[in-house]
C-alpha cells in the first residue's frame, strides 16, 4: 500500500505504476500469521485481476526455518549458525509452493515484479525461467543486518552477535545467487547500486529511488511558542527503536537546552513496544502510537529529526518531511543514499552538539529554515515524486522485457 512503513509504500507505488500498463496478479506471502485476505486494502485489490494471500500459521511451520525457530534459546542460535542458508529464506513450506502453482494454473505471465529477497524463494520455484523477472531488493539486506549487529553488539552477547554476522555472510551468498537469476535487480540508491554491482560483478543492477506522494496542499506555517520537532518511524523496526532511545536518553534534552524558546517533541510511530512508551514518557516526549494519518503531524511540526545510527536503503521519512516543505536534521546514515545536500536541502548532524547547533540555527533563523525547506521540497519534486518514480518503474520493466525478447 502507499501508506505504512517504507517497504510497504515502495511496494504499493510499484503496484500502482504497473497496474496502469499491465493486468496484475498479486501474490502475498508472509511470516506474519495475522496477514489474511482482509489485510489487503480495497484500493490495492482494485488494481489487480487476482489476489492470493497467505500468512504463516502454527500448522505451517514444517520448514527447516520453522523447526529451527521452535528450538529453545541457545539450541536455536547454534542450529541457525550451522544451517547453511539464511533463516529468512527458508521458511516457506513445500505445501505452499504446490498451492501457489495450482492457483496460478496455466496463466502465461509476460513478466514478474518480485519484492525483496525473501520472495525469490517463491518466484524462482513457481515461475518458468523464460518469464522476465525484475527483483526489487530495496536495500542490501546483508549490509543492513551487519550494521545493526555492530550497533547492538554490547546488548546481544557473543553468541547472538556471531549468529547475526554468520547470517549476514549467508545473505551475501544469497544476494549473489538471485542477481544471476533476475533480469533486473533494483536498489533504492546509487550508492547501493554501485556497491552491489562491484561486489557481484553484474551489470543488471539498477537504481530505483523510493518515491513519495506529494501532499495535496501545503499548510501556512506560523511559529508560536516552543519550537516543534517531529520524529516519525515504525517503532517495531530496530533502527527506529534505537533512534528513539538516543532521543530519550539525552539527545532531546541537549537539543532543548540549545533552543532559547524551548522545544516541544512529538514521536509518531507504529506498534511501539511498552518499554519505549515508558522511556518516551519519562523523557517528556509526546508519543503518538499507530496514527491513522501523518498529515496532521507534519502540519504541526516546525522541523523533523532523523537521528538514525543503523539501517539500510533510503529513509522515506526524510522524503515525506521534505515533501511537506519542512526542514530536516538527519544523521549521515539517516540521509544515506538520498540526493539531498548538507546545508542546502537539509542539515546533517551526528553528535549531540551537532544536532543542538543545527536546531538552534533553524529555530533562530526562520529565513534559513524556510530556504532549506523549499530546497528540499524542490528536490523531491524533481527526483522522488510519485509520477517520476512510476515512469522509471515502467521503463525498467519495458527494458527487461525487450532484452529477453531478443
Amino acid at each position: 500500500m502507499v501508506s505504512g512503513n517504507g517497504a510497504s509504500m515502495r511496494a504499493g507505488m510499484a503496484l500502482e505504476a504497473l497496474s496502469k500498463t499491465y493486468r496484475v496478479t498479486l501474490l502475498i506471502v508472509s511470516q506474519n500469521p495475522s496477514v489474511t485476505e482482509q489485510s489487503v486494502p480495497p484500493e490495492m485489490r482494485s488494481l489487480c485481476e487476482r489476489v492470493w494471500v497467505r500468512g504463516l500459521g502454527n500448522d505451517d511451520r514444517n520448514s527447516v526455518a520453522g523447526r529451527i525457530r521452535s528450538l529453545p534459546s541457545g539450541a536455536r542460535e547454534i542450529a541457525q549458525f550451522l544451517w547453511p542458508n539464511p533463516l529468512e529464506l527458508g521458511w516457506v513450506p513445500k505445501a505452499w509452493l504446490r498451492d501457489i502453482k495450482a492457483w496460478l494454473g496455466s496463466v502465461q505471465f509476460d513478466q514478474a515484479h518480485v519484492f525483496r529477497l525473501s520472495m525469490m524463494q517463491i518466484a524462482s520455484k513457481v515461475l518458468p525461467v523464460k518469464v522476465p523477472l525484475v527483483l526489487d531488493l530495496d536495500d542490501i539486506e546483508s549490509k543492513a543486518l551487519l550494521r545493526l549487529t555492530e550497533l547492538q553488539r554490547p546488548q546481544l552477547g557473543r553468541l547472538t552477535s556471531a549468529v547475526r554476522r554468520r547470517e549476514a555472510a549467508k545473505l551475501v551468498k544469497a544476494e549473489k545467487q538471485v542477481v544471476s537469476r533476475a533480469n533486473r535487480v533494483l536498489v533504492c540508491s546509487a550508492a547501493d547500486r554501485r556497491e552491489l554491482a562491484a561486489r557481484l560483478g553484474d551489470g543488471n543492477v539498477a537504481e530505483m529511488p523510493n518515491g513519495i506522494r506529494l501532499p495535496d496542499a501545503l499548510p501556512e506555517r506560523r511559529r508560536e511558542g516552543a519550537f516543534k520537532i517531529l520524529f516519525v518511524g515504525s517503532l517495531d523496526y530496530a533502527p527506529n527503536q534505537d533512534a528513539l532511545e538516543v532521543l530519550a536518553q539525552g539527545l532531546a534534552s541537549h537539543v532543548a537546552e540549545a533552543v532559547p524558546q524551548g522545544v516541544t517533541w512529538r514521536i509518531v510511530g507504529r506498534r511501539p513496544p511498552a518499554y519505549l512508551v515508558e522511556m518516551a514518557r519519562k523523557a517528556g516526549l509526546d508519543l503518538v502510537s499507530d496514527a491513522p494519518s501523518l498529515d496532521e503531524h507534519y502540519q504541526w511540526a516546525d522541523a523533523v529529526i532523523v537521528p538514525l545510527r543503523s539501517g539500510g536503503g533510503t529513509r522515506i521519512k526524510i522524503l515525506e518531511a521534505a515533501a511537506w516543505q519542512l526542514p530536516v536534521v538527519s544523521s549521515t546514515i539517516g540521509a544515506e543514499g538520498l540526493e539531498l545536500r548538507h546545508d542546502q536541502d537539509l542539515l546533517i548532524a551526528n553528535t549531540r552538539e551537532e544536532f543542538s547547533e543545527a536546531f538552534s540555527r533553524l529555530a533562530g533563523d526562520e529565513s534559513l529554515a524556510a530556504e532549506i525547506a523549499r530546497a528540499g521540497r524542490k528536490k523531491i519534486e524533481e527526483i522522488y515524486a510519485q509520477t517520476a518514480i512510476s515512469s522509471r518503474i515502467l521503463a525498467i520493466h519495458e527494458a527487461a522485457a525487450s532484452e529477453c525478447a531478443k
